[in-house]
């Protein structure tokens, strides 16, 4: 009842300050001040796709850039009006907001959308790919919000074809303006503190470095008692891009990031411990050029490569479980516009080195202490595009893209070949004034799986090069969508529903005894199978001078059916939520005060279950129940965000106060089975144990910019 009662007052309040905040601003319309000074049109308008054509209407100032099409975009330059989390301003978890994208819960670094694995979705940054977007147990995503220009999230069935090479696509641009004035921004917190610096060069070039660090660990050590366990954790950020104007016709960008996790653990006095250390570095080059006022090109250069290494420790055995990945690539698009027809073509090549993880011990020889199977391939992609305008209000977009894969062979790997087709068509009408309906179809086939440790997306995951035994991934997508705005643009709706059909989906599930052995071969426990998602998103936002905020909801459901598991029956997906909630506001009562909170409601995931435990040979043997077939409670948390700027202008200075999970709501990681023994009754019984990560998080931060 209390827990109720507090919900409802919350609710009520937010109601409130919304009431409040548009009587407030019909008043300042009533009533406008000759003498007030007008906002740049830049930091007022909000793009929309309107028969090909981008356009810009006035507006207040939002975060939020557009929600049509099957995307999301979010532009980082007004991002004030946004949540903030331990501080900062982070746009993966206001992804995690949107609808269709579900909601992971703490220790799950994973981003799953549309009932998507987190191995189907593709992380674009400055045109490479990114294969760890977050820090350990997820907390953190990897960018630094003063060096990220916008994101943009295109669902399944929405985006570039050029970026269609997974189901769903994280576009992420960094600044790249030129013509800019020194400053440094940043924050200063007790968790981590984070900097910006804009740098100048000539009239048009600019510089921009970015660096993040934690002090968890001494943080940690500070906070847990003297004993015989030590725990040591520490993340790491940096990133610099530099952008040349070279003339009227030219723009040249450069691009690097660096990011790393390291976690180092003792049990007993060193007996037992554990390291996990992962780093990931992105470079690219590209280049734009306007060759006429109707034709565009871009060609890029990049280099991406992610290296994880566990290790595992105790007395005289030493174990570990590196993995690698690493990508060069080159990207060419030339657009040509005549009237309001766009024509696009181009080609990507990406050479691929895997090493999937596999398990070297210096315990008897029990496991090769070599460095494991290596994957060479190569992909390459023509494609071609088409916005056709088929009436005033109705267009067309087509296009194909056409894949070429190739893994090299040698004496432990046999060569495979793949070729397949991947078209996409769209239908856009404007059905009235402000309100549009689109449909969409799309089929894709990816050349690259991502094998997961877990039920949970963690650092333990790893990449594996499609073979004869598991060959590509292909979806085919399809979606409706409704979307209208009112308000002069500051009220938007949105509705989809989307079904999508996947093959060739993997499992992995290997036993411990079989990954320490000398003959463990990791194909022989990746399971081949088909999937199916389906659901309906609703969202609802808001902009206004004061008041900013959204409602997004979406009801959908996600199987697999696998011949090697649970029987050949259907199964839910690790992470098939029936019902994801998300709440979003911020509110400016005045010119020193900023609010701001996050609700979050979803069901909760799935597990295997311990069915029953039985002695044979002289050790415990657990029953399981059906794959996936139990669930861990609804995930619930509310977060609050309080700042109070010091100081506006000519620079910027505020306190910021954030609480993470503000009623304490302990929403488990995970369930174990623990055996325990009855004395009395001389019997063995297994009780189930919820293990939680954390409840709230308190951070106080210190915000500038000058």
């Amino acid at each position: 009842m209390t827990n109720t009662l507090t919900r409802l007052l919350l609710t009520a309040a937010l109601c409130g300050l919304f009431l409040l905040s548009e009587a407030q601003e019909r008043n300042a319309v009533s009533a406008p001040d000759p003498a007030a000074p007008r906002m740049p049109a830049d930091s007022i308008s909000r793009d929309y796709r309107l028969d090909g054509v981008v356009i810009g209407t006035q507006r207040p100032p939002s975060p939020l850039g557009s929600i049509a099409e099957g995307r999301f975009r979010l532009l980082m330059r007004n991002s004030s009006a946004l949540p903030r989390f331990a501080g900062s301003i982070d746009p993966m978890r206001i992804l995690q907001l949107m609808p269709g994208v579900q909601t992971a819960a703490e220790g799950n670094s994973g981003l799953y959308v549309r009932g998507n694995d987190a191995g189907q979705n593709l992380i674009l940054l400055n045109q490479a790919p990114l294969y760890a977007h977050a820090h350990l147990l997820g907390f953190f995503s990897v960018f630094n919000p003063g060096q990220v220009a916008s994101f943009e999230l295109s669902k399944t069935g929405g985006g570039r074809i050029e970026t269609a090479m997974q189901p769903a696509t994280v576009v992420v641009q960094s600044r790249e303006e030129t013509g800019v004035r020194w400053g440094v921004e940043g924050d200063l917190g007790i968790i981590a503190s984070q900097a910006t610096v804009t740098a100048p060069l000539t009239d048009r070039a600019a510089l921009f470095l970015s660096g993040r660090r934690s002090y968890t660990g001494w943080l940690i050590g500070a906070l847990s008692p003297k004993g015989e366990d030590d725990l040591n954790y520490r993340l790491q950020d940096y990133d610099a891009t530099l952008a040349w104007q070279i003339d009227d016709h030219n723009k040249l960008i450069v691009n690097s990031h660096y990011g790393d996790d390291r976690t180092h653990i003792t049990y007993n006095e060193g007996l037992l411990g554990g390291r996990l250390q992962w780093y990931a570095s992105v470079s690219s080059a590209t280049l734009r050029s306007e060759l006429s006022p109707t034709t565009h090109m871009e060609n890029a250069l990049y280099y991406s490569r992610l290296d994880t290494r566990l290790t595992a420790s105790t007395t005289g055995i030493s174990t570990q479980a590196p993995s690698s990945i690493g990508d060069l690539g080159y990207k060419h698009s030339t657009r040509w516009h005549i009237g309001r027809l766009q024509l696009a073509a181009g080609l990507q090549y990406a050479y691929r080195r895997i090493r999937p993880q596999h398990i070297a011990s210096d315990y008897g020889g029990i496991a090769d202490a070599g460095r494991g199977p290596r994957y060479d391939t190569h992909e390459l992609a023509p494609f071609l595009a088409a916005t056709i305008p088929l009436t005033h209000s109705l267009t067309c977009d087509a296009a194909l893209r056409y894949g070429f894969y190739l893994l090299q062979g040698d004496g432990r790997i046999a060569s495979y070949r793949h070729a397949s087709p991947q078209p996409s068509l769209s239908l856009d009408w404007q059905v009235a004034r402000g309100s549009r309906l689109r449909a969409s179809y799309n089929y894709i086939t990816q050349y690259i799986h991502k094998v997961p440790s877990s039920n949970i997306s963690f650092s333990t995951d790893f990449w594996m090069a499609p073979t004869r035994r598991t060959p590509p991934q292909h979806t085919h997508h399809a979606a409706l969508g409704y979307f209208a705005e009112a308000a002069g643009g500051r009220l938007n709706f949105s509705a989809e529903a989307y079904y999508q059909r996947m093959y060739r989906v993997l499992e992995y599930n290997a036993p411990l005894t079989g990954m320490v052995n000398n003959r463990y071969e990791l194909e022989q426990y990746l399971h081949s199978g088909d999937g199916e998602a389906y659901g309906m998103e609703f969202m609802v936002s808001y902009a206004g001078r004061k008041f900013n905020g959204w409602i997004s909801y979406t009801l959908g459901k996600s199987v697999r059916q696998f011949a090697a598991l649970n029987d050949g029956l259907p199964f839910p997906a690790s992470l098939d939520r029936r019902h994801d909630l998300s709440l979003a506001a911020s509110y400016m009562p005045g010119e020193r005060w900023e609010l701001s909170t996050v609700f979050v409601y979803a069901s909760g995931g799935t597990y295997t279950p311990t069915r029953d435990l039985y002695i044979a040979g002289g050790s415990f043997v657990r029953g399981h129940g059906s794959y996936n077939g139990a669930r861990l409670p609804d995930y619930h948390r509310l977060d609050l965000s309080v700042t109070y700027w010091l100081r506006r202008k000519p620079w910027r200075s505020g306190i910021n106060l954030s609480l993470f999970n503000l009623y304490a709501h302990r929403n488990p990681l995970y369930i174990s089975w623990p055996v325990l023994v009855d004395e009395e009754k001389h019997e063995y019984q297994i009780h189930p144990r919820r293990h939680y990560l954390y409840t709230v998080i308190p951070s106080v931060s210190w915000i500038f910019k000058f």
